[in-house]
């Protein structure tokens, strides 16, 4: 790979950021916010000088890097606090949880459409759960012929 004299310098001063003693030895809680959305408020409020300007991008990536390996991904929140990375969104062909008629499958999970081919997935309650497995073995029942038992000897 062939990296400019630029993006070489940029990198060492992620790196040196990233062996500070003191990020290892914090808790993971400490990185548990939006640091884009912190930024954006000093500017808002303070502004900032040019030369500020490179450190606090390199800062901004290094809290990045240590979200994603501390909390298993970078932080965003919504204006009310809500983590919106909390329940991705699973993109796939749902058609599959449809019967031919167009019924519900005995499925435990529910989807609601939110997009263009996006959807929200969760699970049936327990007592929705509990009727669908009823449903299912009433109508296994009235398939089934039962055979006699065989009787050994």
């Amino acid at each position: 790979m062939n990296l400019t004299d630029r993006q070489r310098d940029i990198l060492k001063q992620i790196i040196s950021n990233l062996g500070d003693e003191n990020y290892r030895n914090m808790d993971k809680d400490w990185f548990d916010y939006d640091h884009n959305s912190f930024i954006k408020s000093i500017l808002v409020r303070d502004g900032e000088r040019l030369d500020e300007m490179e450190p606090t991008d390199i800062q901004s990536i290094t809290m990045e890097i240590l979200q994603i390996e501390k909390l298993g991904h970078i932080k965003h929140y919504d204006k009310n606090g809500d983590d919106l990375r909390k329940d991705p969104i699973i993109e796939e062909d749902t058609t599959s949880y449809k019967d031919t008629k167009g019924s519900s499958s005995n499925s435990p999970f529910r989807y609601k459409k939110i997009g263009k081919n996006k959807y929200k997935y969760d699970f049936v309650s327990w007592d929705e759960w509990e009727k669908l497995m009823r449903k299912k073995n009433e109508t296994k029942s009235k398939s089934v012929k039962h055979k006699k038992p065989i009787r050994r000897k």
